[in-house]
């Protein structure tokens, strides 16, 4: 009788280990590592952890984005640029989540990690950064985006939403909007209807706010960022 009660407790030892072992928790796989690429090839690396995620029906993916403290603006470029790829690819934007890293301490690059999550992993430990959306002091007026820069570039990293995002983390700073238009009634019409979406929908400040006209056949707008003295 003992002899039946030691074999019975030694299996339900194995069962308890096995179940302990095939219930171990899954883990964030890195699917990618880079920085200093060009468009292409980030559109390329981004397609490949698209292809993993789906292949992993209840998975999800994370971009951890580290700055430049050289060039403190490009992670923000650099982010949006990878949004729009995504959204170009019709993929679904909530199995993504975006992390924001430290500058590094090169100051030359942003570099970028791309993340598998399986269901119940955690996600990747980072430095965290402070990705606040504000300029640097010493920062003088300069043109952040001009609407034709599209066609010569070739891939878009600009949106309203965006341009807000800087303009409500300091109140202390303006934004010029140069609008080129055939005549005063287009430039009222471009106007009124940026106005709308950066008061309206995206919260700016509407003393921040400031439009020129330029005549011209071709429609364009420039915006400026201008800090105050």
């Amino acid at each position: 009788m003992k002899l039946h009660n030691i074999v019975f407790c030694c299996l339900i030892f194995l069962l308890a280990f096995q179940c302990i072992f095939a219930q171990e928790k899954a883990k964030a796989v890195l699917i990618d590592d880079f920085s200093d690429q060009g468009y292409d090839q980030i559109r390329g690396r981004i397609d490949n952890l698209l292809v993993e995620i789906r292949k992993n029906s209840n998975s999800k993916g994370s971009i951890v984005i580290y700055g430049s403290k050289k060039f403190p603006l490009n992670k923000y470029f650099h982010e949006i640029q990878i949004k729009k790829h995504i959204e170009y690819r019709n993929f679904d934007m909530s199995r993504i989540v975006f992390l924001h890293g430290e500058d590094g301490n090169d100051g030359k690059y942003v570099r970028t990690q791309l993340w598998l999550i399986p269901s119940g992993a955690d996600f990747p430990l980072f430095s965290e950064g402070d990705w606040n959306y504000k300029l640097p002091e010493t920062t003088k007026p300069f043109i952040f985006h001009r609407n034709s820069w599209i066609y010569e570039v070739g891939f878009e990293t600009f949106s309203l939403e965006f341009y807000s995002k800087f303009l409500k983390a300091d109140s202390s700073l303006n934004s010029n909007l140069v609008v080129y238009e055939k005549s005063f009634g287009d430039y009222h019409l471009a106007v009124n209807k940026l106005r709308k979406d950066l008061v309206n929908k995206y919260g700016v400040r509407p003393k921040q706010l400031n439009f020129f006209f330029t005549k011209s056949n071709k429609s364009d707008v420039e915006f400026w960022f201008v800090p105050r003295k």
